[in-house]
């Protein structure tokens, strides 16, 4: 049996030594840190990168389908705020960590919470 890539001998999973330990790059992805890695570190950045993309559009388009619920203004989702109404249920505290959980602890998250924009935000807060 030949590699699927190319016509040297099979080692594993249809592919010859070769293609079955290095990356796309040609990156050597036997060992990374203690463990095998199905990837080299510009492969594991590359996908890390795109599921950020991809999250952050997904959390976005949540807040601009709301808009702010003050002044309903919905034009940048940049400066679209989530704002927990009973602190106290917070789970998530940072905005950078909306990214890093699962979609569904997002949206559970999100329940708990209002859309304001920047202004109305710091309004909300200016005397505390």
């Amino acid at each position: 049996m030949t590699c699927e890539l190319c016509d040297n001998p099979v080692l594993r999973k249809g592919r010859c030594q070769t293609h079955y330990t290095h990356c796309e790059h040609g990156h050597d992805v036997r060992v990374v840190g203690r463990h095998k890695s199905g990837a080299c570190k510009a492969c594991a950045v590359e996908k890390n990168r795109k599921l950020y993309r991809q999250r952050r559009a997904l959390i976005d388009a949540y807040k601009l389908e709301r808009g702010c619920w003050v002044c309903g203004y919905n034009k940048s989702a940049a400066a679209l705020h989530l704002h927990h109404e009973d602190p106290d249920t917070k789970t998530i505290s940072r905005s950078s960590d909306f990214i890093q959980v699962s979609l569904d602890r997002f949206y559970e998250e999100a329940k708990k919470c209002i859309v304001l924009c920047a202004n109305c935000h710091m309004e909300f807060h200016y005397d505390e």
